[in-house]
């Protein structure tokens, strides 16, 4: 539920959020005067223009003040200080893009300023150390706000109520968020409720049991209401249409709105714009080890080296789905004969032993190198670089509602499933935690996979 916002501590995250104010001006303020000693002081070899001051200490000074003024204003307004529980590869962005942002205004005002010739070199600088210096600070922060404030001087203790798959996903999906604690207990009455929240500092309740009626519901609010104590109702929908929902009130009446979980819009095209890029750049430099790989193919077994199969991508459209051939070219003939041998549970095929599989083959798919062609498919506009697997036919013709979801955005060549076990998950899993990138899709998350998929790789856990 996208609209759910975790409170802080009065005390700890005032502090906290005052704290980053007062590093993040300490990180400008600092990083202003090592880009501009650096240009004007230390390195003497740059011709200086007759119009611009001798150092910083001159009429740089007040546009200084100006400069870190604006800087933190714009952080203010990019959300620096608003979510304090974001994952690092959000955190690098948002750094990035709040200090891009307000140099961009910087240079807009010199523009205006016709006393004085700036020095871009000396902005560059600063913009530099500016950004470097918030990525080191804010980690440290983080680190310290994390494993002391939260977990030692005032843990975020939540009580999610309920004994179902549904409270066991509330809980799961509140334990990824940084200094919760959750703890799930199944359904009680008032007065066993009022008796734990006695014996623990609990901050918020969630109630994820759709057996309870309204009479109990108001119950619990009123007793977490006497403890000073958040009551948040999960309503049973959430179990199907977790992070799709937003609470409407625009028309006078309190409702839920049920959106699509898909990428669109701006979203879509900032993904888009990636993925062709490094795809692009990956291409580029891998071309001629690629050609070794084809060649290898070749020599190894009989056949094409590349290898295409129908499967299902957007909103169910079929495609050609490319990889280097790691099996004997009448593979799937065989596949009917396998099937029986299936390791996997669901609608899918994995088999350990795969006899079909040839001696490069088991090479290609032990380092993921068998999927290298699929950058073909992305730049087709068929695949992302991230996102759920592209489904077999028949294993989409078998889905459930669930997995049916999955064909709302790009297939992907990797994803949170892939860098989380790859085969070693069951389909249910496999799911689950392909419909989580979907609705909590990010470009902070689409990094932090690429960034685990080259050491998943090389741990080579459920590659077969």
């Amino acid at each position: 539920m996208k609209n759910i916002h975790f409170s802080s501590s009065t005390k700890i995250g005032f502090a906290y959020r005052a704290g980053l104010f007062l590093g993040d001006s300490f990180c400008v303020a600092a990083a202003l005067w090592l880009g501009f000693r650096l240009r004007f002081g230390w390195l003497l070899l740059f011709a200086r223009s007759s119009k611009m001051t001798e150092g910083p200490a001159g009429s740089y000074l007040p546009f200084q003040l100006f400069i870190a003024v604006a800087l933190l204003a714009v952080f203010v307004q990019s959300g620096f200080y608003r979510r304090l529980h974001v994952t690092a590869s959000d955190e690098i962005l948002r750094v990035f893009h709040g200090v891009a942002k307000g140099w961009l205004v910087v240079l807009a005002v010199t523009f205006l300023i016709r006393d004085i010739s700036f020095s871009r070199l000396a902005f560059g600088f600063s913009a530099l150390f500016c950004a470097v210096f918030l990525l080191v600070f804010r980690t440290l922060a983080k680190f310290l706000y994390r494993s002391v404030a939260l977990r030692w001087l005032e843990p975020h203790r939540v009580l999610v109520i309920g004994d179902g798959r549904m409270s066991e996903s509330v809980a799961r999906v509140l334990s990824r968020h940084p200094g919760l604690l959750p703890e799930r207990r199944p359904v009680a009455g008032p007065d066993a409720l009022r008796e734990f929240l006695g014996r623990n500092k609990v901050r918020e309740v969630f109630a994820s049991a759709p057996e309870l009626d309204h009479v109990a519901l108001m119950r619990l609010a009123e007793v977490c209401d006497e403890a000073g104590v958040s009551f948040k109702i999960i309503p049973d929908i959430m179990e199907l249409r977790m992070g799709e929902i937003f609470f409407d009130d625009s028309l006078g009446l309190p409702s839920f709105t049920i959106r699509p979980a898909s990428l669109r819009g701006s979203t879509f095209f900032y993904k888009r714009f990636f993925d062709i890029i490094l795809s692009i750049v990956v291409l580029s430099f891998l071309f001629f080890p690629l050609l070794i790989v084809v060649l290898l193919i070749r020599l190894d077994s009989p056949g094409s080296p590349l290898y295409w199969q129908k499967r299902v991508g957007l909103k169910g459209r079929h495609f050609p789905f490319f990889k280097f051939r790691s099996m004997v070219s009448d593979a799937d003939a065989q596949l009917a004969d396998l099937i029986k041998l299936n390791d996997r549970s669901g609608p899918v095929f994995k088999m350990k032993n795969d006899p079909r599989v040839t001696k490069v083959g088991k090479w290609l798919r032990a380092l993921s190198i068998d999927e290298f062609p699929q950058l073909l498919n992305v730049l087709r506009g068929e695949m992302s670089l991230v996102g759920p697997r592209p489904q077999v036919i028949w294993e989409a013709e078998k889905a459930g509602v669930l997995g049916k979801r999955r064909l709302n955005v790009l297939p992907g060549i990797t994803g949170l499933w892939q860098v989380s076990g790859r085969a070693q998950l069951s389909h249910e899993q496999m799911i689950e935690l392909d419909t989580y990138y979907i609705e909590h899709w990010s470009p902070g998350l689409d990094l932090t996979i690429l960034f685990r998929t080259l050491p998943s790789i090389l741990k080579g856990e459920g590659a077969y």
